[in-house]
């Protein structure tokens, strides 16, 4: 009896039709179908879960968007909790459907915690700083002490100037503003001396002391 070969057959039905002759010519012939059915469910990743802070009654959050594959078909991905959408304070569950062309589906999950915070950063400044400049045109801002926490989120500092531009001689305030992940902040402000080297103009720059 004659071995058939092993038979890759595309989705679907595929007719298939068998010869078997002898060592005379004579020949006989059967038909029969083969039928494919794709009924493994898409490979789906949700993506990490998710922690926002607000000072309202909620806040609008976006997410990572999940991955989905399948060996056979496109996935079409759905989320029953849109992301950048409005979610509420405490804990949230956003759910992911894929399901591909032949309607197998596969299913994960997420959270999203959403955490009112209405306390502003603890923001701590040095009262004053003096620097001696080493030319008539003024210093760089060096040795600033600033300090920020926030019970909660993290914090983002900004400075009325950069940090790396040239001060020109004399005093000024300095402000530093503390702004956490809720939208709450903090300011303080340093004094800071530019002290001008010996030999600049009087009047246009300060003299050392």
């Amino acid at each position: 009896m004659a071995a058939v070969s092993a038979i890759k057959s595309a989705l679907g039905t595929t007719p298939v039709t068998v010869t078997a002759r002898d060592v005379a010519g004579n020949s006989a012939t059967c038909l029969f179908t083969v039928t494919v059915h794709d009924t493994t469910a898409p490979v789906l990743q949700c993506g990490p879960d998710v922690t926002a802070w607000t000072s309202a009654d909620g806040a609008p959050v976006a997410y990572m968007p999940a991955s989905a594959k399948d060996a056979v078909s496109h996935s079409t991905v759905f989320y029953d909790l849109p992301s950048g959408g409005f979610f509420p304070l405490g804990r949230s569950t956003v759910t992911v459907t894929a399901t591909d062309a032949r309607g197998n589906i596969a299913s994960c999950g997420f959270q999203v915690d959403v955490i009112q915070d209405l306390e502003p950063p603890l923001l701590t400044c040095q009262s004053e700083l003096s620097l001696q400049a080493s030319s008539c045109e003024g210093a760089v801002l060096a040795g600033l002490s600033v300090s920020a926490t926030d019970a909660l989120s993290p914090v983002t500092l900004s400075y009325s100037e950069p940090l790396d531009a040239l001060l020109p001689v004399g005093d000024r305030v300095f402000t530093v503003t503390a702004v956490d992940a809720a939208g709450n902040s903090a300011g303080c402000g340093v004094l800071v001396h530019i002290l001008a080297p010996e030999g600049c103009p009087v009047g246009s720059s300060s003299q050392a002391r």
